[in-house]
């Protein structure tokens, strides 16, 4: 934690890249059924130079088939717009034609930013849940290629099969 904090408030000082930190929470969002999930993307990031922004997210869900031992594309889900901080104007260069908030300033540059979808996952099983941006900064000095490298955020959910009875 002492090393996430150091690296969010000194990132753009060490030259890092846009993305600073991220994570991904799920939480159960109907009682009734227990498939439906709220997936959280949270980022903070330094979008002060122009065009690395980012007012929607896609995320892809994936499962591991033991059978063939590869991943296997469970859902892909696009566009998922940012819903924190104030709303911007349509039309705003980074953000297309539609409208969405634009985060909230931590500190600095320093932007922190929430997404929220629902999902209902097709049936009790152990997910992945995948976040990347390509886009990162080319004059990065301690990642050889950084616009090539993507910023990636993974989670996992398992999902137990009902109790018999209940």
């Amino acid at each position: 934690i002492l090393w996430s904090i150091f690296f969010l408030i000194h990132g753009h000082a060490l030259f890092a890249t846009h993305n600073l930190a991220g994570q991904i929470t799920v939480e159960r969002n109907d009682p009734s059924n227990p498939l439906s999930y709220t997936i959280t993307l949270t980022t903070y990031t330094d979008p002060s130079e122009a065009g690395v922004d980012r007012c929607v997210a896609n995320f892809g869900i994936f499962s591991f088939d033991q059978v063939t031992n590869n991943f296997q594309v469970v859902q892909e889900i696009f566009g998922v717009k940012r819903m924190n901080g104030p709303l911007i104007p349509v039309g705003t260069p980074d953000c297309g034609v539609d409208s969405t908030n634009d985060g909230i300033a931590v500190r600095g540059n320093v932007k922190r930013n929430v997404y929220k979808t629902d999902v209902s996952f097709p049936n009790a099983d152990c997910y992945y849940i995948h976040y990347f941006d390509i886009a990162r900064l080319s004059n990065i000095i301690n990642i050889q290629l950084a616009n090539d490298i993507p910023f990636t955020v993974v989670t996992q959910i398992c999902i137990p099969p009902p109790l018999i009875g209940t």
